[in-house]
């Protein structure tokens, strides 16, 4: 370990010891984000109720609590990397099952099995970079992570006017990139984190360790739920074609990407609640502002909401890795597997809510 975090050779050679992790979350990533935007494209297409796509969305965020519960068990057993490969498979079979064949009951769940698997996949790739982070660094290896995610997803949703979401295509090129996202993690020789004794860890203990953090992954789960599972649905209903949506989703995502390292520094050396009180501030301006945009067929009115979802995603995304760094720090290493699938269930259970409360506001 070198000694002085401010030394540029340091954090490079820091981020090298995880780079086939980081490789393997891009990858994973973008497929991700590339099948998360074609199923409600496809969804909306095949004349899905507003309140079934916000059910379906619902089931893929129970899936997290379910995934996290199994990969809770799994991790201990078989290690960081053998659980890693065993989601991310199961998690590009699910997704051929969405196109096999077409019907909501199939759609729910499958969605369900596949917020399993991303949820496993999320947890394996957090713990590992909280078991090997201090906390002096630990908002900056996790701006990274959480950057390397968002150029996935954000490069992704280029590839959405290449084919029709009625096609075959999209959801093979996501089934195909789930695949491959196991090869950097498996095939390389980056050492995983030495097995430890996990403790049992409740959540009603990681409520009492870390309130905020809690409240927090709770209320990141609720927009990213409401805003994954029916934004692509809201957006074509105020008149967005599917180019405009796919950049209106990359563009929060590079504001994630842009945003999240600056932030991610600042939280390393000043108080991490003020930084957040901050940023709350910060999301419910740029909320409203969204909220009381008219879109029109002008380029005037499309920048004002890529400008919107800039700064959306980039604050609601840097919350999120912020409220995971402040519940580390006050954790052993024995608890933070435990700790990090206990987030990912609330952040779902709040995921779960979202979509269902967001209905009634989308609702025609």
């Amino acid at each position: 370990m070198a000694e002085n975090l401010t030394d540029k050779n340091y954090l490079f050679g820091r981020l090298l010891t995880i780079g086939a992790l980081l490789v393997s979350a891009g990858i994973l990533s973008f497929g991700h984000g590339l099948l998360n935007t074609v199923v409600g494209l496809r969804a909306n297409v095949e004349g899905f109720s507003d309140f079934t796509i916000g059910i379906m969305t619902s089931a893929y965020f129970l899936g997290f609590i379910i995934g996290t519960y199994f990969c809770g068990i799994l991790v201990p057993r078989v290690g960081h990397i053998r659980c890693f490969s065993v989601f991310a498979s199961l998690a590009s079979a699910v997704t051929l099952i969405l196109i096999i064949h077409v019907g909501p009951l199939t759609w729910i769940g499958a969605r369900l099995a596949y917020g399993g698997c991303l949820a496993a996949l999320y947890m394996v790739m957090e713990s590992w970079l909280n078991l090997v982070a201090e906390n002096k660094e630990r908002g900056q290896i996790l701006s990274f992570y959480m950057l390397t995610i968002y150029i996935g997803i954000a490069g992704s949703q280029g590839m959405i006017s290449l084919a029709p979401p009625e096609s075959f295509t999209l959801f093979a090129v996501g089934s195909v990139l789930l695949s491959l996202a196991l090869i950097p993690v498996a095939g390389s020789r980056m050492p995983q984190p030495r097995k430890i004794k996990t403790d049992n860890f409740s959540l009603i203990e990681l409520a009492k360790t870390s309130r905020l953090a809690t409240a927090g992954v709770f209320t990141t789960g609720m927009i990213n739920g409401a805003f994954w599972g029916l934004a692509p649905i809201y957006l074509s209903d105020i008149g967005m074609d599917n180019a405009q949506v796919g950049w209106f989703i990359a563009f929060q995502y590079i504001g994630g990407l842009v945003l999240q390292w600056p932030i991610g520094y600042m939280s390393d050396r000043m108080d991490r609640r003020g930084i957040i009180v901050v940023l709350l501030l910060l999301s419910s301006a740029v909320s409203f502002y969204l909220y009381s945009m008219e879109f029109s067929s002008e380029f005037s009115a499309f920048a004002l909401f890529m400008a919107g979802a800039f700064f959306f995603g980039g604050i609601n995304s840097t919350l999120h890795s912020i409220f995971i760094a402040h519940a580390n720090d006050f954790l052993k290493a024995s608890q933070v597997v435990k700790a990090s699938g206990g987030l990912l269930a609330i952040h779902a259970v709040g995921a779960i809510i979202g979509p269902l409360l967001a209905t009634v506001a989308v609702a025609k």
